[in-house]
């Protein structure tokens, strides 16, 4: 015995096995008693990669290696309103429609969907290796959102309606400057009445012109404003949000 090795393998991987050429596969731990010279050890687990390592055995003596097969990573498919912003944790992935699933170690994370005018959505998962897991997720609109396009509405209908009555003014003050042009130096008490009520009908829808302007203008302005900057941040939580993914592959 004196002139073999011993080759002792150890893991932190649960259920794993080792094995080198010529030799039956043991539970890990495991110990080989091997001729000197270089050898090949092959370790395997359930959904983990399989390690193979090169050592060198010296006679008489025992090496010691610890290897730990790689989780095979997980993939998440996620599906959401085009546009939307994805992350995990704190990191961008891209767009919605992904142009492919994202594979990812196992592990905890947080999965954050967001887009403009929509509230946002955030959802926590586990997931394990060699597992695939499919998200489907609806964002609702925002209520700022709603009020932005309700304001873009009335703003629309104001202008509207200043240019009724602009053109009602425009028409009034046509119809004062032809009577006054036939009127010509004779002018009865009736006459002159009728150009000064359409004078005051063009005054009136002037400032109601001016008043409905204003309006419009205000209320355009706030709901495109309103629209613009209408982004909500998620609610993140706490055990995840400063990094608590498992890391990326």
């Amino acid at each position: 015995v004196q002139s073999k090795a011993r080759l002792i393998v150890t893991t932190r991987v649960e259920g794993a096995k080792a094995w080198i050429t010529g030799q039956e596969r043991q539970p890990v731990p495991a110990t080989f008693v091997v001729e000197p010279g270089e050898h090949t050890v092959y370790v395997v687990a359930p959904k983990h990669t399989e390690v193979t390592r090169s050592t060198a055995a010296v006679k008489g003596t025992a090496v010691a290696l610890a290897i730990n097969p790689t989780p095979i990573p997980g993939v998440l498919r996620v599906t959401a309103p085009e546009g939307a912003r994805i992350q995990l944790g704190d990191k961008v992935v891209g767009g919605s429609p992904l142009s492919a699933p994202l594979t990812i170690a196992p592990g905890a994370y947080e999965l954050i969907v967001r887009a403009q005018g929509r509230q946002p959505s955030t959802r926590r998962f586990m997931l394990s290796s060699a597992e695939t897991l499919a998200v489907d997720i609806e964002l609702e609109p925002t209520a700022q959102r709603t009020t932005a396009w309700l304001l873009m509405g009335l703003g629309a209908a104001l202008a509207l309606s200043a240019g009724t009555t602009g053109y009602f003014a425009s028409v009034a003050q046509d119809d004062a400057v032809d009577l006054r042009d036939q009127l010509g130096m004779g002018v009865t008490e009736d006459q002159f009445d009728d150009y000064s009520d359409l004078r005051n009908t063009r005054d009136a829808f002037s400032s109601a012109t001016l008043a409905l302007g204003i309006s419009a203008s205000a209320a355009l302005v706030t709901g495109l404003m309103l629209y613009l900057f209408d982004d909500p941040e998620p609610v993140r939580t706490q055990s995840l949000s400063a990094g608590g993914a498992a890391g990326w592959r």
